[in-house]
């Protein structure tokens, strides 16, 4: 049998609608309309920021953040070795070094624990900043990162927590939203994000010393890193299903944590969402047993159609003449080398369309172990 993902991007009708109206209007050309506006508005209230820069990739969210922050030459900047890679090279952009630390034992993002057991290791006078990612449905520690942050900063020297939120657009820590704990939170409206625009991102801060950077870096006098009317428009219809959209998300999660995994034996699954946390799943994750597994995983999930792929490769694996790796990164390491994830759009899909996809990754799991 073969499974039949949802179509993502989404083929919606009131989004042909909202960029026909923008082509009738003759806004879809202009510099700015009412959509980004719209937009900026919808984003702050959605992340609980005060502020909103819309921009043109998560990518360069994060690297605007580091430079909002006052990252440069001979700053360094802590991210986990296991992340997406395009926030090692936002801090070899900005001229500063990556440090790299592990992430948690059981989790997948970085380990506060061995933040601490390695203070003698970190150099508080060079540390500028710190990137956090909430991966695969799960959220990072950021309360815990934001004490750490705070003890590292002095006198005038701030450590600023730069959250990214790329894959989780709705998803609430407690009674906060995911990037609003950090100093500055990125956001992506990529291809295949839950929420997409093809390209573009945000960048969201209720600093208004962090905002006035923003402003400083971006306007020269117009935008330099703008998010087009016409992608604006495609992404306002996307955010007023985004609640349901997440709802029949993590339904089709929870059916998996109950009715499937357990019989995936030797697959352990990565994505588990604290009793606080209203998860927002962009993919889910497991890890196998090895390098090669991983492979035939992969390989096989086409032939139910499937939209499984490798997670992020480690960066721990990094020239040391690239970066500072002051600590082991064996978790991170195998992570990188044995996590697969799974697309959302195969998790948008009705409760009755639930035991198809259970039963695709049960006969995945029976051909390639």
């Amino acid at each position: 049998m073969t499974f039949q993902p949802e179509i993502w991007p989404p083929q919606w009708p009131e989004i042909r609608q909202a960029a026909m109206e923008l082509f009738e209007s003759g806004d879809w050309g202009r510099y700015k309309s009412l959509c980004q506006e719209k937009l900026r508005l919808q984003i702050a209230a959605l992340t609980g920021s005060e502020f909103v820069r819309l921009c043109g990739s998560g990518s360069s969210a994060i690297e605007i953040c580091l430079r909002a922050a006052g990252v440069g030459p001979g700053d360094e900047v802590v991210v986990a070795a296991f992340d997406y890679p395009g926030n090692f090279r936002a801090i070899e952009a900005v001229g500063a070094v990556p440090v790299l630390v592990d992430v948690e034992p059981s989790g997948l993002s970085i380990d506060t624990a061995k933040l601490l057991a390695h203070r003698d290791e970190l150099d508080a006078a060079k540390i500028k900043a710190v990137i956090v990612s909430h991966l695969f449905g799960r959220a990072a520690p950021v309360e815990s990162l934001r004490r750490w942050c705070d003890e590292q900063s002095r006198d005038e020297r701030k450590c600023t927590l730069i959250e990214d939120a790329c894959q989780v657009p709705g998803m609430t820590i407690g009674a906060k939203a995911a990037g609003s704990v950090g100093d500055l939170g990125a956001i992506s409206f990529g291809g295949s994000k839950p929420l997409t625009a093809g390209n573009g991102g945000a960048v969201v801060t209720s600093d208004r010393r962090l905002w006035a950077r923003i402003g400083a870096l971006l306007d020269r006098p117009s935008d330099s890193q703008p998010l087009s009317t016409l992608q604006a428009a495609t992404l306002l219809p996307q955010l007023a299903r985004l609640s349901d959209c997440n709802r029949l998300r993590n339904a089709t999660v929870q059916f998996l944590q109950t009715e499937v995994i357990a019989g995936l034996s030797s697959w352990t699954w990565l994505s588990q969402s604290d009793s606080h946390v209203s998860a927002t799943h962009y993919k889910v994750a497991w890890q196998c047993g090895s390098l090669e597994q991983r492979d035939r995983i992969v390989a096989a999930a086409r032939d139910f159609r499937l939209p499984i792929g490798a997670a992020f490769r480690s960066m721990g694996k990094s020239s040391e003449r690239r970066c500072r790796k002051p600590m082991s990164l064996e978790r991170s390491n195998d992570l990188g080398a044995t996590a697969f994830v799974l697309d959302h759009s195969a998790l948008l899909i009705d409760q009755e369309r639930h035991a198809e996809l259970g039963d695709a990754l049960k006969k995945l799991f029976e051909c390639t172990s």
